[in-house]
């Protein structure tokens, strides 16, 4: 059995420091995240999948593709959680000139 390549790892990883620094709700930990995230998901624009995927074992493959969408969600929803927590603590809502809310 073969292990995951190399750009699936490294987005792995830069997915799963997000995640951290979403729990940890430090924006500056969060801004951080971005940089390996961003050369990540390069990485992987740069990978050949085609020969990835002839290349690979096909059921590890599969495997760890669904890990990386699970991840993916994981740091979607605790993206959605903190905004909704923010709009919680500090209401965006305003008034405009016409006395309505805008």
């Amino acid at each position: 059995m073969t292990t995951a390549p190399d750009s699936l790892q490294q987005l792995q990883t830069a997915l799963d420091g997000l995640a951290s620094a979403l729990e940890s709700g430090r924006a500056d930990d969060v801004l951080a995240a971005e940089t390996p995230l961003a050369a990540a998901v390069a990485a992987l624009a740069a990978t050949d999948l085609r020969a990835l995927a002839a290349v690979s074992d096909p059921a590890t493959l599969a495997a760890g593709v669904d890990t990386l969408r699970t991840s993916l969600f994981r740091c979607v929803r605790l993206g959605r959680t903190s905004a909704g927590l923010l709009d919680c603590l500090i209401p965006r809502a305003a008034y405009g000139r016409g006395g309505t809310l805008v």
